[in-house]
């Protein structure tokens, strides 16, 4: 494939850290795909750093079909930049709960991913874990390298497989 003429040098912010249902989707536009990827920690730090000039171009999730609107993007477009929403890019997406080998989903305390993941998947959660405790993550991919580097077997996860 050859490559858009200019998108191998431009750069594109998006939700990190790498694996996110953010930078998913992205790749799933090919001049998106090309670009130079640089995670940040959330969508205002993506948002600032297209205005600042750190990066040519930002991409960040602004509606869930389950959950709806993404509130902390929208709020950023709306009331914390000046910038244009330019592509939209729609997926599928799958989640998955997730613990360490060796964890017992009957021990588990507590469960960690990014809110939205939360509510797609409340049914489930209430039905099989309803007296776990949720700690909320800057993404679910953040919450699944979180479980890897922390080794807790209390844990458990939403992220993507």
């Amino acid at each position: 494939m050859m490559a858009t003429p200019g998108t191998s040098s431009r750069s594109l912010g998006f939700l990190g850290p790498a694996g996110t249902f953010t930078e998913e989707a992205l790749v799933t536009r090919q001049s998106l795909a090309e670009m130079r990827r640089q995670p940040f920690n959330s969508m205002m730090q993506v948002l600032k750093a297209v205005e600042s000039g750190r990066v040519d171009l930002g991409f960040v999730p602004i509606e869930n079909m389950i959950e709806g609107a993404v509130t902390s993007s929208i709020d950023a477009l709306a009331f914390g930049t000046g910038l244009l929403i330019q592509y939209e890019v729609t997926m599928d997406v799958r989640l998955t709960l997730m613990a360490l080998p060796g964890a017992d989903l009957d021990g588990v305390k507590y469960l960690r991913s990014y809110p939205v993941a939360y509510a797609q998947c409340s049914r489930y959660l209430m039905r099989r874990l309803p007296d776990v405790v949720m700690v909320a993550a800057n993404s679910t991919a953040a919450a699944a390298r979180e479980l890897a580097a922390r080794g807790d077997l209390d844990t458990v996860v939403i992220a993507p497989q």
